[in-house]
Order: structure tokens, then C-alpha cells, then sequence
């Protein structure tokens, strides 16, 4: 079976996420892996291997990353695709593994993500209108 039937299985397995629940992970991980790189370049450090980025760090990615994208409305998106907290963004870190469609290290675990903060606190405040 090839990864884009196990990831469908995923979907039929575990209802609690949507779809775009799983791309907006993948794409909050890239958005913390770039900024990961960036600031390592900044800094002067080397980074060997592929860029490591903690369950903390993906989280805070997430908010900024859906911040970034859905504004006030991030709350209320994250949401409808099953995100409500850093504990969701855990299992679907870990849905994703499972599948081989991400990786992890090994001391990576799901406690990593276990309430961090409150996701849809974070999102309300994290919030500022532009003038």
C-alpha cells in the first residue's frame, strides 16, 4: 500500500481531524523548519542532518502559521478541522508518522505536545488589527 492510500485509511480511521487538519500540520512544520534554518543562518550555527524541530516549536508554529494565514478567523478554522489543542496537534504529529508521511526522533514523544497552552487563547490574543 502506498502512502497516499495509508494516509485515506488514516481519514476513514480517525474521524476527529479533517483533512486539511493533517496539510495545515505539514505546512506549519515547514514554516518552523524555515524559520529554524533562518535563524541557525542568522546566528552563524551549523545545523548537520535535517533540521530538528521540537513538539514545543511546532505548536507555537502552528499558531503562527494559522495566525499568519486565517487572522482572527484562526480560532474558529483550526477548530472546524479538529484542532482545539496542542494535544490534537500531537496526535495528528503522530497519525502522520505512523503512516511514514513524517518523522520523528527518538526522544521525540506525544507528551511533547500535551498542554503546552491554550490553543484558542493563544489565537484570540495573538491577534492584532492593522491600521
Amino acid at each position: 500500500m502506498n502512502k497516499a492510500e495509508e494516509f485515506e485509511k488514516l481519514l476513514a480511521r480517525d474521524k476527529r481531524y479533517k483533512r486539511g487538519a493533517y496539510v495545515l500540520i505539514s505546512k506549519a512544520l515547514d514554516y518552523a523548519i524555515e524559520k529554524r534554518l533562518e535563524e541557525a543562518r542568522v546566528s552563524g550555527e551549523r545545523i548537520d542532518g535535517p533540521a530538528h524541530v521540537s513538539g514545543q516549536d511546532l505548536c507555537l508554529a502552528v499558531k503562527q502559521y494559522a495566525l499568519g494565514q486565517f487572522g482572527f478567523m484562526a480560532g474558529m478554522v483550526l477548530g472546524s478541522m479538529g484542532i482545539h489543542k496542542t494535544d490534537d496537534i500531537g496526535t495528528i504529529v503522530f497519525n502522520l508518522i505512523a503512516v511514514g508521511l513524517m518523522n520523528k526522533s527518538s526522544s521525540d514523544t506525544f507528551e511533547d505536545f500535551v498542554d503546552l497552552f491554550d490553543l484558542p487563547q493563544e489565537l484570540e490574543e495573538g491577534f492584532a488589527f492593522k491600521n
